[in-house]
């Protein structure tokens, strides 16, 4: 279940290139008066009008300090300008995206984990139809360019990735025979 949180403050821009580029972990306080800690593991500049504004990825980290066991991955739009923005817990714990463990599903509940990960597609084109709402008209057309062009190379990474799947298992299959 995705679980909102309003960020009133966060790391500096360096604490997240930090945090980035030797694994070290974020904190950021909500509106709640909740402190939550993040593992970063993707950061990624949203435009160049001066607000520093990220899209980060990465995952909770519990109170026992261990990212892998029981972990959510999580994502938030952040200005390291003003350190507000908003962070969304997936709420999905120990995600498996290797094409080996999607094999193992059955029919069914691929079905559900498709509907679930296009309800978290509509939660996030929600997050980003906000975010380009208050943008004058020229830079909201500049990020459905870039939101076009991101689509474009996940389409051209997810059919790199099948292909790669089918043909290794095609080989393992001439392999075993």
């Amino acid at each position: 279940m995705l679980k909102d949180y309003i960020i009133i403050n966060g790391p500096p821009k360096f604490e997240l290139m930090l945090a980035l580029f030797h694994t070290a972990n974020i904190v950021f306080k909500t509106e709640c008066g909740q402190v939550i800690t993040v593992m970063v593991t993707q950061v990624k500049k949203l435009n160049d009008d001066g607000h520093d504004a990220w899209n980060i990825r990465g995952f909770i980290i519990l109170d026992d300090g261990d990212y892998r066991k029981d972990s959510h991955e999580c994502r938030a739009i952040f200005s390291s300008k003003n350190r507000k923005g908003k962070l969304t817990d997936l709420g999905l714990k120990n995600m498996k995206f290797e094409p080996e463990y999607l094999e193992r599903l059955s029919d069914d509940q691929l079905r559900k984990r498709v509907a679930s990960d296009q309800k978290i597609a509509e939660h996030f084109k929600a997050i980003l139809d906000q975010y380009m709402c208050g943008l004058n008209p020229r830079d909201r057309l500049i990020a459905e360019v870039i939101a076009a062009q991101e689509l474009a190379l996940v389409t051209m990474d997810i059919q790199s990735k099948h292909s790669k799947y089918t043909n290794d298992r095609s080989r393992n299959t001439a392999i075993a025979a």
